[in-house]
């Protein structure tokens, strides 16, 4: 057996002297049975360890394409309408701040469903608006004259098309770390074959990424159409 050396097998086997042959086979099942579940257990941790660093990777990428690409654009989209390029910088940085928030505390699959994605995406856009708000007041107090800095709903339609790119670089994102799990899954599945419980749960997973990788495909779909 795997783990075990020449002198291992031999003291065991020196140790069934005495048993009947029954009693060996029942000894051999049970030791059988605790060697799979030993295999099984450490499969699994292999896959759940496979699973977090592609959990890991995502959260990175989203953070890079919030911080960079999509600061970029709300940048460039608010710089028609402001002048002063500290307010700009600080509507754009409260726009995004609900976004950066939402990639450090979500594993988004769930929030993309369909029966989720609509209250998701109101939300996120509320937290942006009180965010923004909240800038536009402090600049008004302190700062800016009340005409360099827009009202919420002039900025409006500017913050949605800024939500609607991010949420179809969310879902490629999400997809992209779907498939990675389900080829993992796929992979691992073959030494679950003795464990029903292991099993029954890969299996399990593999069907739910699929059903993602489905919906995502879908809702980025549709994003893209919004966005042209």
């Amino acid at each position: 057996m795997e783990g075990y050396t020449m002198e291992q097998v031999t003291k065991l086997l020196q140790s069934l002297q005495g048993f009947n042959l029954s009693e060996i086979i029942v000894l051999a099942i049970v030791f059988l049975a605790f060697w799979f579940f030993q295999k099984s257990e450490s499969f699994n941790e292999f896959c759940r360890h496979e699973i977090q660093d592609i959990d890991d990777d995502r959260r990175e990428e989203l953070m890079h394409m919030t911080q960079e690409v999509v600061a970029q654009l709300a940048r460039n989209s608010i710089s028609t309408s402001i002048k002063c390029a500290m307010t700009r910088k600080a509507l754009a940085d409260a726009i995004l701040s609900p976004l950066v928030e939402s990639v450090n505390s979500n594993h988004f699959t769930k929030r993309l469903l369909p029966e989720h994605y609509s209250s998701f995406r109101q939300g996120l856009l509320r937290r942006m608006e009180s965010s923004y708000s909240s800038i536009r007041q402090a600049y008004l107090d302190y700062e800016c004259e009340e005409s360099s800095v827009p009202e919420w709903k002039e900025s409006k339609q500017i913050c949605e098309y800024i939500l609607a790119y991010w949420l179809s670089e969310l879902c490629l994102s999400v997809s992209h770390s779907c498939e990675r799990k389900l080829a993992t899954y796929e992979k691992y599945l073959p030494h679950f074959r003795f464990s029903i419980h292991y099993k029954a749960i890969t299996k399990e997973r593999i069907k739910r990424n699929k059903n993602y990788i489905k919906e995502l495909n879908e809702l980025h779909s549709k994003l893209k159409q919004e966005l042209k």
